[in-house]
């Protein structure tokens, strides 16, 4: 439903960004996504967003010779666990790393990912992470996994024997296992104290194999990570949005989004013959198109175009608007001219295509996320012939997949 707001559609209908420019641009992209904390109601376009820049990506680096981006790209995801589910997130982390995708996932607790994804997606996503940073564990289910994970150690544990008042008392010391660190003691780490769990580090920087252990950076050792006050200073420039914008306005502000619309009309004309297909004719814009094998061509509209666009409507501004009945009117002329016998065959239910599409169809791609498109199409391949099968792979609408289902049913 975001996308039917106006300002929605002026942000999603053009675009002067290019995702490839993050790994193949002549210089180094930083991307920032801004987002409210205080409304969440537009957070599944920064989720859809970000599993789009990892498609697009993964994909460019699978087709490369050497299966690798040409710059790596680094994906960091603050708050990741107030976003909705990113489609695809654990694939693109496990394949990632060879393909110069690097991702940091910054979380409050595990419990959110188990929200979006799922307790088996949280655990691959887990699993998936290479280094995993515990700053400071909210709830003791973090600091019993990140306990478990750190591992176990041997320790001599002293014991006595005797009477309380005997002066003749046996000691003896005996071996125990413990964890490195107990959960209680990860609920209470200091100012700049870090574990740090390296799951997948297996060699140096000199290529040289070696045992990853974890990790405890602590101030009892100065090996406390700093504070970004104390080195990041001259980032530090509180600023509102309205003082960092000023007079600007953003590039979509000015899209006429009546410009981006397809007038689109399918005109079906049956056969004399019942064994003949019948003759459709469809016009995108008033412009002819072979319903089977063309694509509609529309005209690329940027950001760049709003001012052209804007004096252009000044000049045009008291030039008669389109006729559309008129042109409705002569394309039923058009129809009563064909010759038809008369007494008619019964028509097939399945002919019986729609004679005009609205011209503001929905697009199935802005109800159904990939995955569920891709599970719906095997679902329907599995059920129908080839001929019925290759029908519906030309259905690209709500309305378009709505009619066609109707005459199916009309047929049984």
């Amino acid at each position: 439903k975001n996308y039917a707001f106006s300002n929605i559609g002026r942000l999603t209908a053009t675009n002067d960004f290019n995702i490839a420019d993050l790994a193949t641009g002549d210089k180094p992209v930083a991307f920032f996504i801004i987002y409210p904390d205080y409304d969440n109601s537009n957070y599944s376009l920064v989720a859809t967003f970000l599993s789009q820049v990892g498609y697009v990506l993964a994909k460019m680096a699978t087709l490369a010779a050497d299966s690798k981006l040409n710059r790596r790209v680094i994906n960091l995801y603050e708050e990741l666990g107030n976003l909705p589910r990113i489609e695809g997130l654990p694939h693109y982390l496990n394949v990632g790393r060879g393909r110069g995708l690097v991702y940091y996932l910054i979380l409050q607790s595990i419990a959110q990912l188990e929200v979006n994804y799922g307790k088996e997606g949280a655990a691959e996503i887990m699993g998936a992470c290479g280094n995993k940073y515990d700053i400071l564990a909210d709830n003791y289910d973090d600091a019993e996994y990140f306990s478990k994970q750190i591992g176990q150690t041997t320790v001599i544990a002293p014991s006595r024997h005797g009477a309380p008042m005997d002066t003749d008392k046996s000691f003896g010391e005996s071996q125990e296992t413990r964890r490195l660190m107990m959960p209680d003691e990860l609920l209470r780490l200091r100012k700049g104290e870090v574990v740090l769990i390296r799951s997948k580090q297996r060699s140096d920087l000199e290529n040289r194999s070696i045992t990853a252990w974890p990790i405890h950076a602590n101030p009892d050792e100065g090996t406390e990570l700093p504070f970004s006050f104390e080195y990041l200073t001259r980032f530090n420039h509180q600023a509102t949005f309205d003082e960092l914008y000023g007079d600007k306005k953003p590039a979509h502000n000015d899209i006429d989004l009546k410009k981006l619309l397809l007038d689109i009309t399918v005109t079906t004309i049956e056969p004399q013959n019942e064994n003949d297909d019948p003759e459709i004719t469809v016009k995108v814009n008033g412009h002819s198109l072979n319903a089977e094998n063309d694509e509609p061509q529309v005209e690329q509209y940027t950001s760049e175009q709003a001012a052209t666009d804007e004096n252009s409507d000044q000049n045009t501004e008291n030039k008669p608007a389109l006729d559309l009945k008129k042109s409705t009117e002569d394309s039923k002329l058009d129809q009563d001219n064909i010759h038809r016998s008369e007494e008619p065959e019964p028509k097939d239910p399945k002919k019986q295509i729609t004679t005009e599409i609205d011209q503001q169809a929905t697009p199935l791609s802005t109800l159904f996320s990939k995955s569920q498109l891709q599970m719906i199409e095997k679902g329907v391949q599995e059920l129908l012939t080839q001929d019925d099968y290759a029908e519906y792979q030309s259905l690209d609408s709500v309305e378009a997949m709505t009619h066609w289902l109707n005459a199916r049913r009309a047929m049984k």
